[in-house]
């Protein structure tokens, strides 16, 4: 008897483990690409009118063959006065970080931080906040490590430092240590004077590259390893050393600028300000094999998409879809007040492939998660 029921607990427990075999065996489900552009719009009201005004727009599935309509967008509220500079990192769970239009009728210096969902709905998490923080312009979120120490920071420039009581703008390169944990007041980690007007600001491996958004003498400056000594120095005012200067011949106002390793290009916008936003003055800068430039030197663009077709009037910013395969990049123009979406290999005075509207408020910055 006792060896009947061994047998037939035996002959279960085979079925149950072969079962789960078979499940087990089955090919996992591949996950989704996710192609998601954060656009950040300027539009602000004082008082209690904010709370219904979007500021922070997350959009799916923008390397489709057909953008998403406007009710598919999932628009947000975030906690600044007027969104600027928009910044998507994957790091730490995923974090969209912004900086704002700081107006005069409700000043906001801060960068605020945002915490996404694994369905992509952001929530308010915290504020970076610094009356220094007044004119806050690129944004860049990275995780340095040396296999002994690990730290993250916050990188953006500023336009003025307040603190000098200076009419004249200081030009500010700030670092903040643990941005998604600082709760409000936020004291710099690191600060490097800039003897530039800075933009844009994004890092190629250890690299940093900070735009020069100065009229007539548009420029990209490259800092060579200086993501590496944001571990090597204590709190500090840091010098500007070990950077050179990339010219762009003809540049008028380089602003947003945007890298694809994949590709080995860079984009960057660029508008005449003399010929005012009435007019299609607008162009993205195209430079290939980018990588190539690794001294002082005066750069030509691969390829200028520029012209009535394109309908860029005075772009600040831009995208490229990096992932292997990518196929558009995209351009925010608060003055046409869209973001259009243009193929990669797009050249001179041609029309882009989709637009993207939000409600008519002006786009100022957007940044892509493209995996």
């Amino acid at each position: 008897m006792k060896n009947f029921l061994f047998s037939i607990i035996a002959g279960c427990i085979l079925i149950s483990v072969g079962s789960c075999k078979r499940d087990d065996d089955e090919p996992e489900r591949e996950r989704k690409p996710i192609s998601r552009l954060y656009v950040s719009t300027s539009d602000y009201s004082a008082g209690s009118a904010s709370a219904s005004i979007f500021n922070v727009w997350p959009v799916d599935n923008v390397d489709a063959d057909e953008l998403p309509k406007r009710e598919d967008f999932r628009p947000f509220t975030s906690a600044a006065k007027g969104g600027r500079m928009i910044h998507y990192s994957p790091f730490k769970g995923g974090r969209v970080f912004q900086g704002s239009m700081n107006p005069a009728s409700d000043l906001d210096t801060a960068v605020h931080v945002m915490g996404i969902s694994k369905t992509g709905v952001l929530d308010n998490k915290t504020s970076a906040t610094n009356r220094i923080y007044d004119k806050v312009r690129g944004l860049y979120y990275t995780v340095v490590n040396d296999g002994k120490l690990s730290e993250d920071y916050l990188l953006f420039a500023n336009a003025s430092d307040t603190t000098n009581g200076n009419p004249v703008p200081n030009y500010t390169l700030f670092a903040v240590k643990g941005p998604g944990t600082t709760g409000r007041f936020s004291r710099p980690r690191y600060r490097m004077k800039l003897n530039h007007n800075p933009w844009a600001v994004l890092a190629i491996g250890q690299d940093l590259l900070i735009s020069k958004a100065e009229e007539n003498d548009g420029a990209i400056i490259v800092y060579k390893g200086f993501i590496n000594r944001l571990l090597q120095n204590g709190d500090s005012i840091m010098k500007e050393s070990d950077n050179y200067l990339l010219k762009i011949q003809g540049a008028n106002n380089i602003r947003g600028i945007s890298y694809s390793k994949s590709a080995d290009i860079l984009m960057a916008t660029d508008y005449s300000v003399s010929s005012g936003s009435g007019q299609n003055a607008g162009r993205i800068l195209i430079f290939e094999k980018f990588s190539q430039y690794k001294a002082a030197q005066d750069i030509v663009p691969t390829r200028i998409v520029e012209g009535d077709q394109t309908k860029l009037r005075e772009p600040t910013d831009v995208a490229i879809d990096g992932k292997e395969g990518g196929k558009y990049f995209f351009v925010a123009d608060p003055a046409a007040k869209r973001v259009f979406r243009f193929l990669i290999s797009a050249d001179g005075n041609v029309a882009p492939k989709d637009e993207l509207n939000f409600d008519n408020r002006p786009p100022q910055s957007i940044s892509l998660d493209s995996r």
